[in-house]
């Protein structure tokens, strides 16, 4: 006859602490999506914005037509005819190259805004981000530099997933152990 042992209750611990991590990672990933990037620069056009980059990468400029800055609603139309951008290193004034991107968009945190350009910065530094209209008196407008927007998302939405994944195990874990110590 075979003895069954018991799981010790060590295992309870291990279980809480896997609950924990999992919440934590969880709600963190979830704040920290639904609440946008601290580093996303938004400002409002016509006009100019100096913004620092940390790292070098492929950044996307959005135009936010559903919006909310220094507390002013910002309800524009999708369609921005004759608006110019262009990104500038700061000190040299330099312009960067802007790709034409309108293929992507999103709806976040009463947000909602769709891709112009894409761009690429090389070095970190100091640059200067212009906006007018050409020809055409245009509405004030909100725009938006996003570092990566598609991979960050999949980052947050991955780790939430991973998150509620730990929070699962340690839920089965701790039925597991009630169930074999009973």
């Amino acid at each position: 006859m075979e003895l069954s042992k018991s799981p010790s209750k060590k295992m309870y611990g291990v279980s809480a602490v896997l609950l924990v991590i999992g919440i934590a990672m969880s709600l963190t990933l979830v704040f920290q999506l639904l609440g946008g990037s601290e580093k996303d620069l938004r400002f409002v056009a016509p006009g100019s914005k100096e913004f620092t980059v940390d790292k070098e990468g492929t950044y996307t400029i959005f135009y936010e037509h559903k919006s909310v800055v220094d507390g002013k609603v910002y309800l524009t139309d999708e369609n921005i005819p004759g608006l110019l951008v262009l990104v500038q290193e700061k000190e040299s004034e330099d312009p960067v190259k802007l790709v034409k991107s309108t293929n992507s968009s999103y709806n976040l945190n009463g947000r909602e805004g769709v891709s112009l350009f894409k761009f690429k910065i090389e070095k970190p530094g100091t640059y200067e981000l212009l906006a007018a209209y050409e020809d055409v008196d245009g509405p004030k407008i909100v725009l938006s530099v996003k570092r990566d927007f598609v991979q960050s998302l999949l980052l947050g939405i991955g780790g939430t997933l991973i998150g509620v994944g730990f929070t699962l195990a340690s839920i089965i874990l701790f039925i597991v152990t009630y169930l074999k110590r009973k």
